[in-house]
């Protein structure tokens, strides 16, 4: 879901729900692909709306910390701090790297 500033969170979850996770996960990539589509829907927005990214996943991965930085500063260096929401799925909610991205 990109740049939706009229959805219900309702809404919302129910354009994600029918999705099934299949293969790995890649945390870098997810990261990195979620911060091009903030930098492609920067707009004049950005001055009263702060970038939303929630993260959900149902596996564990690593990840740098610089991918998170440069993430984070990123949205700081277009106008705005980035609020980012990372959720576990699955049996194992105490995921290390998950925790790390809070």
């Amino acid at each position: 879901i990109i740049n939706d500033v009229a959805s219900i969170p309702d809404q919302l979850l129910d354009t994600l729900l029918p999705f099934e996770a299949v293969g790995g996960t890649n945390f870098i990539i997810a990261i990195q692909q979620a911060q091009a589509i903030m930098e492609q829907n920067w707009s004049a927005q950005a001055t009263t709306l702060s970038p939303v990214i929630i993260f959900l996943s149902d596996g564990e991965s690593s990840i740098a910390d610089v991918t998170m930085q440069d993430l984070c500063r990123t949205a700081v260096r277009l106008g705005k701090a980035v609020s980012f929401h990372s959720v576990s799925f699955g049996p194992d909610g105490s995921c290390v790297m998950r925790q790390t991205m809070r």
